[in-house]
């Protein structure tokens, strides 16, 4: 590393005042980011524009981690990029949207506001990238991953997002078509697992456990296509909210809590109900209901195995179709007391 970029990356203007006391003014840590990658060594708030291997842990890093800059393979060889803990205000790993169809790999990201943030980034592959311990736990604020500004047609396989101060995995606004395959998403302080006002993606094949204070393990808010299948989900509901369109549950494990449907008034998103949800294959099991309808529409259950107090509870206004295939029948109470709730018998006993 030459002289200059040393010193650019040390100070930005250094002045001596009366009583001989010297002051350093930092830079703008965007201003003063250097490119790094390929031969050029990366320190913290430098954007990797070329293939990169990290050699050893970076950090403590006190503006930010590393970003980005173009489509790169980021390998962290088994390394951590380390924030200076909660008073962290940025991320471990920033990929934009000039950095869609990178790759990153064998990287741990802890004690920045958020571990890695895709911005806009399209095509990205997150492998085997630990984020943890990320966010200020006392207004319990910052995800581990966080998929933001549309964030679409990305993967994340073999995650492990665990003890952030909010949600692990955040799926936010217009992103869509992205996956989180084969991961584990646990222990963190509120859900583990946001859809929000999102499109078309999927859970698949992950480990989802011990969400935070009676959080939901896996919340589905405004967001429509949503697929979740084949997981391991303990300690936390799966919770749909709002306007949540064609939200898909299949051959998934719950133990500990169920699902639940719900309508909400919301002040960004407005009043919604959930409506096309599909619960199918499977078991449930839970110390109350294994699905709780409080307030939805086309709601269908199909030959999950459900062990609890109450199979299916449908409020008030409300209703279920149930397909059994085969085993016991699947209770349903009503709030009417009857069966009215129980939608086309006819298809529920073929």
């Amino acid at each position: 590393m030459g002289q200059a970029t040393q010193l650019r990356r040390v100070l930005a203007v250094v002045t001596l005042v009366a009583g001989c006391t010297l002051h350093v003014v930092a830079p703008d840590s965007g201003a003063s980011a250097a490119s790094c990658g390929g031969a050029r060594s990366c320190s913290c708030g430098d954007k990797v524009v070329e293939d990169y291997v990290l050699p050893a842990d970076l950090g403590p890093c006190g503006e930010g981690g590393l970003r980005l800059g173009a489509a790169v393979t980021l390998d962290g060889g088994g390394h951590v990029i380390r924030g200076k803990g909660p008073r962290s205000d940025s991320a471990g790993l920033r990929i934009p949207v000039e950095a869609s169809n990178s790759t990153v790999r064998d990287l741990r990201v802890t004690g920045f506001a958020h571990g890695v943030r895709l911005v806009g980034a399209r095509g990205v592959r997150l492998t085997n990238v630990e984020a943890d311990g990320n966010g200020d736990p006392g207004p319990r604020e910052g995800y581990g991953i966080d998929l933001s500004s549309g964030a679409s047609d990305n993967v994340l396989e073999r995650v492990h997002v665990h003890g952030n101060a909010d949600e692990g995995i955040h799926v936010g606004t217009d992103a869509a078509r992205n996956r989180v395959v084969d991961s584990r998403i646990r222990d963190n302080s509120r859900e583990n697992v946001y859809f929000l006002s999102c499109r078309d993606n999927r859970l698949e094949r992950s480990q989802v456990s011990g969400s935070g204070r009676s959080n939901a393990a896996v919340y589905v808010k405004f967001a429509s296509g949503t697929v979740i299948e084949g997981n391991t989900v303990s300690d936390g509901a799966i919770q749909i909210r709002g306007g949540s369109r064609g939200t898909t549950l299949v051959d998934n494990t719950l133990s500990g809590a169920g699902v639940v449907l719900q309508s909400q008034n919301d002040k960004r998103f407005g009043s919604g109900t959930p409506s096309d949800t599909s619960v199918r294959g499977g078991s449930i099991t839970s110390p109350d209901a294994c699905v709780r309808i409080d307030t939805a529409t086309a709601t269908s259950v199909d030959d999950v195995r459900l062990s609890c107090p109450d199979g299916i509870r449908v409020a008030r206004g409300s209703r279920v179709a149930v397909r059994e295939g085969g085993g016991a029948a699947v209770p349903v109470r009503c709030a009417d007391g009857g069966r009215r709730c129980v939608q086309d018998d006819a298809a529920r006993r073929r």
